[in-house]
């Protein structure tokens, strides 16, 4: 298989965290190609093989329901969480031309370890929801109905800043009277901005509070943005104005020189990274593929100070792209893996 999926693995986790965890890097590894197999499954419409990626439990189930037909799924992240044998991949997906108008946002889900692997735990609970009404006309008694059950009581989000890497929750206020199940979908024009539970999945009457998602490796610096939520049932489609605002903060850049580099055995390579934290940081491992010998390793970066790796090629140019991964421990915030992706040309 092409393992053409671009994944960005944005790590964060305290120290005591990652001592308490004990999953390699191999096992990080194999859950992300499980995964990009998995979804490249599930895009081409093989539902018998992706069942094969789901914990036994509740393969019955996955095959005998219904998905979305989705587009194009793209590994965005892998989270930790407090149980070392669960983790939360998140994936980008758009939906097939022609079967849905809804945009579909981020998808997060749980894959747990189990018999030597990593298995993704689907949902129990059907999506309910067969039609989208953003298109055509909608039943004015449902459009009617859903006007009066539904008040968004949180109507501003300031979020402070956030770290690049962190995906952090806001509560939103709601208020829903009615009867029947809806989804609330984010605003495509905003695609930083996403909302938990995603659209996928549906909210039951009753629900007080939802959830704003900032993906912070989408914008960098301030932002202030008037979004829409679009609150759907299956006759109908309202909006709802959403003020969100506050800042993404970068700690690290990374660069390339020279950029691209010709690829040959003994040509260096400089990867310079800088420290835009008031504390000092340390890089902890470089991974190189075996496609780089590392001459240099700086190690400790000083705060608002920029350091230097050096790597040198080991052989002629691989077929694809290579990559470096930089990890680099950054106290009290924890740890973060960086892939770096080294781009090269041919020779002259």
């Amino acid at each position: 298989m092409r393992a053409t999926v671009a994944f960005i693995l944005l790590v964060l986790v305290a120290f005591q965290a990652v001592a308490a965890i004990p999953q390699t890097s191999r096992d990080l590894n194999k859950l992300s190609a499980r995964a990009a197999e998995y979804w490249k499954f599930v895009a081409a419409g093989e539902r018998v093989k992706a069942s094969g990626y789901v914990v036994p439990g509740k393969r019955e189930s996955y095959l005998n329901g219904a998905a979305p037909p989705v587009a194009e799924p793209k590994l965005l992240g892998i989270q930790f969480t407090s149980d070392p044998a669960r983790m939360i991949v998140r994936v980008n997906v758009k939906p097939v031309p022609g079967t849905i108008d809804v945009q579909l946002a981020v998808i997060e889900q749980p894959w747990v370890w189990t018999n030597n692997n990593w298995f993704v735990d689907t949902a129990d609970s059907p999506n309910p929801f067969q039609t989208d009404k953003r298109s055509g006309a909608m039943n004015n008694a449902a459009l009617k109905q859903l006007e009066q059950d539904f008040r968004l009581k949180t109507t501003e989000v300031s979020v402070g800043t956030i770290w690049e890497g962190n995906y952090p929750n806001f509560p939103v206020e709601i208020e829903y009277t009615g009867k029947d199940p809806i989804r609330i979908d984010g605003d495509p024009r905003v695609p930083f901005i996403g909302i938990d539970p995603p659209v996928t999945q549906y909210i039951r009457p009753g629900t007080k509070t939802i959830n704003v998602r900032i993906d912070s490796t989408r914008i960098d610096g301030p932002f202030s943005v008037n979004a829409k939520l679009s609150i759907i049932t299956q006759d109908a489609l309202i909006e709802r104005p959403l003020h969100v605002e506050g800042t993404v903060f970068r700690p690290i850049k990374i660069s390339q020189i020279p950029d691209p580099i010709v690829f040959a055995p003994g040509q260096n390579c400089e990867i310079k990274v800088r420290n835009d934290t008031d504390a000092p940081v340390r890089i902890t491992e470089i991974e190189t593929g075996g496609l780089f010998d590392v001459v240099t390793n700086p190690s400790d970066i000083q705060p608002k100070t920029e350091a230097t790796i050096v790597l040198a090629a080991r052989g002629n140019r691989p077929a694809t792209e290579p990559q470096v991964n930089v990890q680099i421990a950054m106290p009290p915030h924890g740890v973060r893996l960086y892939p770096v992706k080294i781009r090269t040309k041919p020779a002259q």
